[in-house]
């Protein structure tokens, strides 16, 4: 009280403009007084102080009781506040005790289990038109795997003429071949081989017996893992450059297929048609799982990222 009756005494006697400056004087020398006082705020009517290390806002125009009585009344509102709402919280603590005792045990039913994959979802894959599997490599491992562990005497092996191409075979389950499985095939080994990074429309894809692949290099040359010659007669195919994307189900699940138009859209709830082009693989994938999207299929973007084939490309409406 004494900083506010003495701050109110020299601006009776001087004005508020010397009162300050009196005051500024007598805090920068220590005076006593002042040393509660840690701003004015003339225009406001309100000056600050410090008690008890709090910070107090103080209305110039009225006393020390007046104040004092402004802050008491403030306190008690808050306090009862501070009643009413731990009665409310305590009232609604015995609310939810009362619906808990009352209420059925909850079961939380743990997260589906993802579904294991077939083992051709590792290599590249389509299902034909006709119903078989047809696989490819998607490097030199994966290459010598399908060659030397999956292919049998009545499947058919395939390869594009170019360098930079998987090995395909179609997996004839003991059936004679359709035609129409053989040009998908042979659609598939184009459209993962280096012709589509190049742009390419066409390309000629040669299709043989397994008999006919042999891992035996001709004297005096080496053959790199991977890689094969065929012995005897080569029968060639021209199919264009392009795929399509889809989705099928497998045990219950979406999975993303790609592969030549004609198959995918026969055993997919959704496709997408691409072709080579400028898109980066990570942008195409994103356009592709927007078109999902609407048609109502959910799948992640890095499983279309997977199945496309390499190199940049675009849709076409």
């Amino acid at each position: 009280d004494e900083a506010r009756r003495t701050l109110d005494q020299l601006r009776r006697s001087t004005g508020w403009k010397v009162a300050l400056e009196t005051f500024q004087k007598a805090k920068e020398a220590g005076e006593s007084w002042t040393l509660p006082i840690k701003s004015i705020d003339i225009n406001k009517g309100k000056m600050e102080v410090e008690i008890a290390g709090q910070a107090i806002e103080l209305d110039l125009r009225a006393s020390a009781f007046e104040n004092s009585s402004r802050y008491y009344k403030e306190y008690r509102e808050l306090a009862e506040k501070a009643v009413g709402a731990r009665k409310a919280l305590e009232e609604t603590e015995r609310e939810l005790e009362a619906l808990r005792a009352g209420a059925p045990e909850v079961e939380i039913a743990p997260p589906p289990k993802r579904r294991k994959p077939k083992w051709f979802e590792r290599h590249r894959w389509f299902i034909s038109s006709d119903g078989l599997l047809v696989i490819g490599g998607r490097d030199a491992q994966g290459n010598a795997e399908i060659v030397e562990k999956h292919m049998e005497p009545t499947d058919l092996y395939l390869h594009a003429e170019i360098i930079g191409a998987p090995h395909v075979i179609i997996k004839s389950t003991g059936k004679e071949i359709p035609e129409t499985t053989l040009i998908e095939a042979a659609e598939f080994a184009a459209m993962h081989s280096r012709a589509w990074r190049e742009g390419l429309g066409t390309l000629d894809v040669y299709w043989a017996k397994p008999e006919q692949v042999s891992k035996k290099a001709p004297s005096g040359t080496y053959l790199p893992k991977g890689s094969y010659i065929i012995q005897g007669k080569k029968n060639l195919l021209k199919v264009p450059v392009r795929a399509a994307v889809g989705v099928m189900t497998i045990d219950g699940e979406n999975v993303v297929v790609c592969g030549p138009k004609s198959a995918v859209q026969k055993h997919s709830k959704v496709f997408v048609e691409i072709y080579p082009g400028s898109t980066k693989k990570s942008e195409l994938a994103h356009q592709i799982q927007i078109k999902f999207k609407i048609e109502g299929i959910e799948v992640p973007v890095d499983e279309i990222e997977r199945a496309l084939p390499p190199g940049t490309g675009e849709i076409r409406q």
